[in-house]
C-alpha cells in the first residue's frame, strides 16, 4: 500500500490500511473451527441449512466443497449481471454438478444493468461495482427469505482480504445507487432490479426476518494456493487473474482505477496476503511487476468492456476524460444510517450483517 490509495497514512509508522488489515485477520483467526461454528449458527430442520452465493470464483467454490463434506444442506444461489466469463460458468457447473446442491439463479435486465453502469461510469466515482455488487447480496437476501432460510453464506475470506476499500461507498447504499443511475438515465424501471432499501437492509432483513449473514472461511486454516490445488483435482480450471470470474471486474480492477485514479486494487490482495504470511514482500513486488507488464499487452479486456455497453471507444475515452465526482455528490444514506445505528445498538446490540 502506497500513497496513490485515498485515505493513506502512517499510523506509527506503519500503513493506515495494514492496520486495520492485521486487526481484522487476527479477529478472523479468533473464531472457533468451522464444524464448531457451523454447528452453532446454522442448525436447521428445514429443507436448506443455509445459502451460498457463489461466483465462480475460488473463495466461493472451496466452500461449496467444504460445506459438501461436513453434510450442510445448501441451496447454491448466483445472480448473472452479464459479466460472468464463460470459464466461470463452466466452473459453476462443476461445482452444481459435483456437489449436488440445489442451484438458483437470478438474471437481473440487461437493458437496465447496462443503463446503470453507463450512468456510473459517466458519474466518475471510485466504486463502479455497485450495480453487481447490490445485486448479489440483495439476491441473496430475496432468495432467502422466498425458501424460508435464515443462514446466508459469503466465500469472503479475511486471510485473502483483510485490506478494506477506504476509498469506496457501501454498495448496499440504493438510495445512492437510485440517485447515480438516475441522474444520468430518466425514469429507469428497477422492477427487473434485485434491490434492499435502507429499511429493508438494515431492519426488515437481519433483525425481524433474522437472517444472518456469515463468514465460515475464516474458520479454516485458509490458503488460496491450496484452495486452488484442492478445486482442480476436482476439476476446476484456474483464472488467469484475481476475480477472473468476471469480466466486469477485471476491467474495473485493471483499467478503470488505475487510469482514472492511479489505484492498482492488486497491491490490495497482495498485502493482504503479506498479513496472513502467504507471501513476502519482495515476492510481492515481483507478482506486481509481472501483473502491471500483463497490462501492456491487454488490448482486449477495455474493448470488450465498452463495446458490451454499446459504447463507441470516441465516447468512452470522453467519459473516461471527464471530471470525476463522489459518492457524496448525490443522495446517499449516510444521515440515515447514523440515526439507524444509534436505534439498532438499543434495538439488537452487539448484531452486525455479518458472523
Amino acid at each position: 500500500m502506497d500513497e496513490t490509495f485515498p485515505k493513506f497514512h502512517k499510523i506509527d509508522q506503519e500503513c493506515s490500511y495494514c492496520k486495520i488489515g492485521k486487526t481484522r485477520f487476527i479477529q478472523a483467526k479468533q473464531k472457533p473451527n468451522i464444524h464448531e461454528y457451523l454447528d452453532t449458527t446454522i442448525k436447521s430442520q428445514s429443507k436448506y441449512q443455509c445459502i451460498l452465493g457463489i461466483s465462480g470464483g475460488v473463495d466461493s467454490s472451496y466452500l461449496a466443497f467444504k460445506l459438501k463434506e461436513m453434510d450442510i444442506r445448501v441451496l447454491l444461489v448466483h445472480v448473472d449481471c452479464g459479466w460472468d466469463t464463460n470459464l466461470a460458468s463452466q466452473n459453476i457447473e462443476l461445482i452444481i454438478n459435483q456437489t449436488e446442491f440445489d442451484y438458483y439463479t437470478m438474471v437481473p435486465d440487461w437493458s437496465l444493468l447496462k443503463k446503470m453502469q453507463i450512468s456510473y461510469l459517466k458519474s466518475g466515482v471510485y466504486n463502479q461495482d455497485v450495480p453487481q455488487d447490490h445485486a448479489f447480496v440483495a439476491g441473496m437476501y430475496i432468495a432467502a427469505s422466498k425458501f424460508k432460510i435464515k443462514n446466508m453464506i459469503s466465500g469472503h475470506s479475511s486471510a485473502t482480504e483483510n485490506i478494506p476499500n477506504l476509498w469506496q461507498h457501501d454498495a448496499m447504499d440504493f438510495s445512492n445507487l437510485h440517485s447515480i443511475a438516475n441522474s444520468y438515465e430518466k425514469n429507469l424501471d428497477f422492477t427487473s432490479y434485485p434491490y434492499l432499501n435502507f429499511f429493508q437492509y438494515y431492519f426488515w432483513y437481519p433483525l425481524i426476518k433474522k437472517i444472518k449473514f456469515y463468514t465460515p472461511l475464516d474458520c479454516l486454516q485458509y490458503d488460496k494456493t491450496k484452495a486452488i490445488n484442492f478445486l482442480e483435482k476436482k476439476g476446476y480450471v484456474k483464472y488467469k487473474d484475481k476475480h477472473g470470474e468476471s469480466a466486469f471486474t477485471k476491467y474495473f480492477q485493471n483499467f478503470y482505477l488505475p487510469k482514472k485514479f492511479g489505484i492498482h486494487k492488486i497491491k490490495t490482495h497482495l498485502s493482504s496476503q503479506i498479513i496472513n504470511g502467504e507471501i513476502s514482500r519482495s515476492q510481492a513486488k515481483e507478482i506486481l511487476k509481472e501483473h502491471l507488464q500483463s497490462l501492456e499487452n491487454d488490448d482486449h479486456t477495455e474493448k470488450y468492456f465498452y463495446e458490451k455497453l454499446d459504447l463507441s471507444n470516441e465516447e468512452y475515452k470522453k467519459i473516461m476524460q471527464s471530471n470525476s465526482k463522489q459518492y457524496y455528490d448525490f443522495a446517499n444514506w449516510d444521515q440515515l444510517k447514523k440515526r439507524a445505528q444509534i436505534i439498532k445498538n438499543i434495538i439488537s446490540p452487539n448484531k452486525g450483517h455479518r458472523e
